[in-house]
């Protein structure tokens, strides 16, 4: 959408698919906001079920605020984001998936942040987790993190606390997204675009002040199984593969991830009966562990599977084998 004098400052882009039991306690979060300069956009990926009629009365009640765009096929979480992309006519781009929630006050945060710090291209904030958004949030205030760019890329992809590659939880300067949009058919579109927004060279500011309402969910893409959970390998070889030429440090980050993603592929393909990719998975992990081992920044966690993976695959699997996640 082209950008005019009376565009909105702040576009929240939500995909919608068969969301029709929260999409409104998610909307409702973005109205009450009090953020002038705002827009709504409800992108329905032909849900089957009310989703769509609800997000239309959005629309038709609020129709200063909220738009509703329907598209005509399903193409998932990244095509509707896309679509809403497009559709954006803010200054700024925030996310929001249909099944969470905004905090009382969480855009504002973002937006002043990038107030701010005008340098900045993407602002993010920390989130809360649970089944129930919550009534009351701490208010308490948290000083903000600067980052340059190869200095967040590298804290993202050694998986460190606080600043993440979710798309939710942020405010996105809208040149970052020119050329770029998320890779559609995929899972981990997060982890796959995070790189490319952030090699765009700007700033990155967090602040751990809780800004976001995470659903959790055991029937959620990443607390069960489907074969999309493999997708991980690929998205995490490409990262690699973008980085080759870059800073040694993002090179080694990138490595990394891409080990801690092949471990969790070992788990999942051999608990789940796909045996070419458990002792695919299984090699990169012998061929990496040697250098994983004595990098500084690789996580605890990780740095014991590797320890273990010295004796074999057994004692992986057993531990492995109490863990959920994994089901």
């Amino acid at each position: 959408m082209e950008l005019t004098n009376q565009s909105p400052a702040v576009s929240v882009i939500v995909p919608v698919y068969n969301a029709a039991s929260l999409i409104g306690e998610a909307v409702e979060s973005v109205l009450h906001q009090n953020v002038n300069g705002l827009e709504l956009i409800l992108v329905d990926d032909c849900s089957t079920d009310d989703s769509a009629s609800i997000c239309a009365s959005y629309a038709e009640r609020f129709p200063d605020t909220v738009r509703f765009v329907r598209r005509v096929r399903n193409g998932g979480l990244s095509a509707a984001r896309n679509t809403g992309l497009e559709e954006a006519c803010g200054e700024s781009i925030i996310f929001l998936d249909a099944d969470d929630a905004y905090l009382p006050g969480g855009i504002q945060t973002l937006i002043d942040l990038s107030r701010k710090y005008p340098e900045a291209g993407i602002v993010s904030g920390s989130f809360l987790s649970g089944s129930v958004l919550a009534e009351e949030v701490d208010g308490r205030e948290s000083r903000a993190r600067v980052f340059e760019w190869r200095e967040a890329l590298e804290h993202i992809l050694y998986q460190k606390p606080g600043l993440d590659h979710s798309a939710w939880g942020k405010l996105y300067r809208r040149e970052l997204f020119e050329g770029i949009r998320f890779r559609e058919g995929r899972w981990y579109e997060d982890m796959e675009i995070f790189p490319r927004l952030l090699m765009k060279g700007m700033k990155v500011v967090h602040s751990e002040k809780p800004v976001y309402f995470y659903r959790t969910n055991p029937a959620s893409f990443l607390s069960s199984w489907k074969p999309g959970r493999l997708d991980s390998l690929a998205v995490t070889d490409e990262i690699l593969a973008l980085l080759a030429d870059a800073d040694p440090k993002l090179v080694k980050a990138a490595r990394s991830l891409r080990l801690s993603a092949n471990f969790n592929a070992f788990f999942l393909s051999t608990f789940h009966d796909e045996p070419a990719i458990a002792d695919r998975t299984w090699q990169v992990i012998k061929s990496e562990r040697n250098f994983a081992l004595t990098d500084p920044n690789v996580r605890l966690k990780n740095k014991v599977g590797i320890l273990l993976s010295y004796i074999g695959r057994s004692p992986l699997l057993a531990i492995a084998a109490r863990n959920k996640k994994y089901r």
